[in-house]
């Protein structure tokens, strides 16, 4: 299977699991001119980003380690870009960024609410 494959996969899975916890779903793949967010979620009042993370194994980190810094940044500016491309005020909405990892075969499901601290 190639890696775009077990993206969608991952991403599958992921979206699945944050409709269980009562999220409903937005947007998938959504593309802005400053990154391209996986999941955008709504859950109750918030605007959720979700980036989603496939690791085969834990050898050499996980999913969550791979949140640079500069991609936060990046995930900030494409949630908040999208918001109002999407006809949501940006005042008026809570927005966060969540973080889902996804290893291996057993397909483990790790949930990082409010991953990416604003700032």
């Amino acid at each position: 299977m190639n890696t775009t494959a077990i993206g969608s996969d991952a991403e599958q899975l992921a979206l699945e699991f944050l409709q269980q916890q009562g999220m409903r779903c937005l947007a998938v793949n959504s593309r802005t001119r400053f990154y391209e967010l996986d999941l955008v979620m709504r859950d109750g009042d918030c605007i959720v980003a979700v980036e989603v993370k496939y690791r085969k194994n834990t050898n050499f980190g996980g999913g969550e380690a791979a949140i640079s810094t500069q991609k936060a940044c990046r995930l900030r500016n494409a949630i908040m870009q999208w918001v109002v491309e999407n006809g949501f005020e940006r005042a008026d909405q809570n927005i966060r960024i969540d973080v889902v990892v996804i290893t291996g075969r057993s397909q483990k499901r790790v949930y990082y609410p409010n991953a990416v601290e604003d700032g």
